[in-house]
């Protein structure tokens, strides 16, 4: 079945905001186990990360785990101000600035590997975290 979705994956559109997945889970099933994490010194989104990446991965390793989900996540979101007269004066419309962010923030599937017990998507980030990675970008 993973076979199948990562071959048609190819064909979907690239703007979706997560690629197909099937899972082989009893929607009747109650959770046998709810972890819950907090921080007073680190931010949420860094909380979200580590349950995503670490925690998430490895407890779904675990023989006999159909399912790991991670609720209540507080995602990481830079938000940009632009000056309207400096974009008029400089002939630069609203519409490219979204282009020119969307196009270095980039968050898809890389690839993918096939094994006979395991499949696995490959993501490399390009993804901008903070200010200081869209002011880098920034060509005067």
């Amino acid at each position: 079945m993973q076979a199948a979705i990562s071959k048609a994956a190819r064909q979907l559109p690239d703007d979706m905001p997560t690629p197909p997945s099937y899972k082989k889970v009893n929607p009747a099933d109650s959770p046998v186990l709810y972890l819950a994490l907090s921080s007073q010194t680190k931010p949420l989104s860094e909380i979200n990360e580590l349950a995503d990446s670490v925690i998430s991965p490895r407890i779904s390793m675990i023989n006999g785990v159909a399912q790991v989900s991670v609720f209540g996540s507080q995602k990481f979101a830079v938000r940009v101000q632009v000056n309207p007269q400096a974009l008029t004066s400089r002939g630069i419309g609203l519409e490219e600035v979204a282009a020119a962010i969307s196009k270095w923030n980039v968050n898809l599937p890389t690839g993918g590997l096939q094994g006979k017990k395991q499949s696995l998507t490959l993501l490399v980030s390009g993804q901008l975290y903070d200010a200081e990675a869209f002011r880098s970008m920034v060509v005067a």
